[in-house]
């Protein structure tokens, strides 16, 4: 919403409606509560990748030291970046990681403090690629197209772009 686009994390509208003969009034009672700025973005767990290139990453961002340069949080931007993460951590090939957020608002309730936990697991590795029933292509030609090799991380994405490829020779 507006509000939270704003780092207003707390706002509350109410709707009352007072009825008259064919006509209605509707009054809308808003609590914005505090604005709410990124104080601080802490990464733990990570590995693979540093705090620096997950931050860059994220949209969400830390509020400078003077006014003028307050970040708002935003629950909604928060989590499409712990999604973006997982997302990242798949792509090199951690397909058990699992990525947590953790928000904690300062006495005032005007500052939130974000912690992303990240819990890699395992890199799933390529071990080796294989053809069944090709007769058309060798399998030196079609591995040769491919993206996806032995000794890689694996990649959902690269696999079906693969996929398609293989496809495209046949087509």
């Amino acid at each position: 919403t507006l509000y939270h686009e704003k780092g207003y994390a707390d706002v509350k509208v109410a709707v009352k409606k007072t009825a008259a003969t064919g006509k209605l009034d509707i009054e809308f009672a808003v609590q914005e509560g505090p604005k709410v700025s990124v104080s601080d973005i802490r990464i733990e767990g990570n590995i693979a990748f540093t705090a620096k290139q997950i931050k860059k990453q994220m949209v969400l961002r830390e509020s400078g030291w003077c006014w003028f340069t307050s970040r708002p949080y935003n629950e909604d931007v928060l989590s499409k970046d712990v999604d973006g993460i997982r997302d990242r951590y798949l792509d090199a090939g951690y397909l058990d990681a699992r990525v947590e957020k953790k928000v904690t608002r300062g006495s005032s309730g005007k500052e939130a403090a974000v912690t992303v936990k990240i819990s890699e697991g395992r890199r799933t590795m390529v071990r080796s690629v294989s053809f069944e029933g090709n007769k058309t292509f060798t399998e030196a030609e079609l591995l040769k197209k491919m993206r996806l090799k032995p000794g890689l991380p694996f990649n959902e994405l690269l696999l079906e772009e693969d996929r398609y490829r293989i496809l495209s020779l046949y087509s």
